[in-house]
């Protein structure tokens, strides 16, 4: 249950980042083609690369690693060298 509502949580945002003029992505690890696409490292980074806001749904479907802070997306940002961050719990 809670990782469908993560799916529903970033369809909302998606929807509020359209609305104000920003090209948006969901993807998931876990397959569900009607509502967002499926996460894939070298996706995430073509869609970022050409602009757009990706939202990661559901994790990356990798085991949870976490900084000292308890933020597991810290991991990610620095594999990806993304600029920023953010993470809804």
């Amino acid at each position: 249950m809670g990782m469908l509502a993560t799916v529903i949580n970033s369809l909302a945002v998606q929807d509020y980042l359209l609305k104000a003029g920003l090209e948006t992505e969901v993807l998931s690890a876990i397959p569900m083609a009607q509502v967002c696409g499926v996460y894939d490292q070298y996706k995430a980074d073509a869609f970022l690369r050409a602009g757009k806001a990706v939202i990661i749904a559901c994790g990356v479907g990798v085991s949870l690693f976490l900084d000292r802070y308890g933020h597991g997306s810290a991991r990610r940002r620095i594999e990806g060298r993304r600029g920023a961050v953010r993470q809804g719990r």
